[in-house]
């Protein structure tokens, strides 16, 4: 009867293939630690901008859009996203601390300035944008203001 083949190296190694085989890999994946370390270093922080909540209107009631690279105010925010005065492809560039690159408002983003509240039927509602974020403002910041699209219950991030 003959014997199985070994299948191990027949010197010792630190794996199944020879160092020279790992030198490439092994550099390829350092250089792409060292390009994501910087690139996670130079990422803009968004809590950085100054913040901004005077909102301005033409004489036909049209909103003036604020200045770019601050932080805006929920009713700022619910303006720009209501009257679409900003192309959404554009909002993340001028506004990148409220918006994300599709604009959207972040899922993260911390509630500024004052509650956006809708009277209907004489009752007070809060604004929510895209099922998940409700623009509670300043005063409520401490309470449930993004709401869990998986459970469908409120909480903060």
């Amino acid at each position: 009867m003959k014997k199985p083949t070994s299948t191990r190296p027949s010197k010792p190694r630190h794996g199944f293939c020879s160092d020279e085989e790992l030198q490439d890999s092994a550099q390829h994946v350092e250089t792409m630690n060292e390009r994501a370390q910087f690139t996670l270093s130079n990422a803009p922080n968004r809590t950085d901008l100054p913040y901004y909540d005077e909102i301005q209107t033409t004489p036909t009631g049209a909103l003036i859009g604020p200045p770019g690279e601050h932080r805006l105010s929920d009713a700022l925010v619910f303006l720009i996203i209501g009257q679409n005065t900003v192309a959404a492809r554009h909002r993340h560039g001028k506004w990148p601390a409220d918006f994300d690159v599709t604009g959207d408002i972040y899922c993260d983003r911390w509630p500024m300035g004052d509650p956006v509240v809708m009277w209907c039927f004489g009752l007070p509602f809060l604004a929510v944008y895209g099922d998940y974020y409700v623009m509670t403002g300043s005063p409520l910041r401490h309470f449930l203001w993004n709401i869990d699209k998986e459970l469908g219950v409120a909480g903060a991030p």
